[in-house]
C-alpha cells in the first residue's frame, strides 16, 4: 500500500473499522514463531485463552460468553478467508478450528458449519479491504502505538503457559450499529 494512503487509513482509523468491520479478533502473540507444540494446538490455545479465565472475575463473567457466541455467529456457517500464514496448516484447517473452537459450550459444541472462501485477493474487494485493515493494525503494533479502537481482553495465561517465556495479547473491536 502507497504509504500516503496508509496514513490516512491509520488517521482515520476508527473511521474505516466501523465502515467496513463488523468485529475484529487480534491476537498478538509470539507462541507460533518457533512453536513450542504441534501448531494446531497452539492455535486451538490461543483462540481459547481469549474467551476462557472469566470464571473467578465477576466483571467478566458475561463478557467472555457474550464474546464468544457473537464471534461464533459471525463465522459460523459464514465463507472465511484466510491466508497462508500458518503453515503448515492449511487455510481451511484454520477455519475449521476456529470455528469449532468457538462452537465449544461447556461440555458440548454447537453445531458448526466451517466454510472456507478459496479466494485470491485480487479476486475480492472485501478481502482487499480487510488486508489494508490488517496491515494498519500490524504497523500500529510495530510502532508501538494504541490500538483505538480496539479493546484490550486479557488473556487466560493458562491456555500457554507450557510454552515458557511466550505472550500473548488480545483485542476486539464491534461496530456500533
Amino acid at each position: 500500500m502507497n504509504p500516503k494512503e496508509k496514513e490516512k487509513v491509520l488517521r482515520k482509523f476508527e473511521l474505516v473499522l466501523s465502515i467496513f468491520c463488523n468485529a475484529i479478533l487480534v491476537i498478538e502473540t509470539d507462541a507460533m514463531v518457533s512453536p513450542m507444540d504441534k501448531l494446531q494446538n497452539i492455535f486451538i490455545n490461543l483462540i481459547e485463552g481469549c474467551f476462557s479465565g472469566y470464571e473467578r472475575d465477576p466483571r467478566q463473567n458475561s463478557l467472555r460468553p457474550s464474546l464468544r457466541r457473537k464471534f461464533f455467529n459471525l463465522s459460523n456457517n459464514i465463507q472465511i478467508h484466510c491466508d497462508a500464514d500458518f503453515t503448515p496448516l492449511t487455510p481451511s484447517n484454520v477455519v475449521r478450528y476456529f470455528v469449532q473452537t468457538l462452537a465449544k459450550r461447556n461440555e458440548y459444541s454447537e453445531r458448526f458449519v466451517p466454510l472456507f472462501a478459496d479466494l485470491k485477493s485480487h479476486e475480492s474487494e472485501s478481502i482487499q479491504v480487510a488486508d489494508i485493515i490488517v496491515g494498519a493494525i500490524s504497523t500500529k503494533i510495530q510502532n508501538n502505538e494504541p490500538l483505538n479502537p480496539l479493546i484490550n481482553l486479557p488473556f487466560d495465561r493458562r491456555k500457554i503457559k507450557s510454552y515458557k517465556g511466550r505472550s500473548a495479547k488480545v483485542y476486539y473491536f464491534f461496530a456500533q450499529r
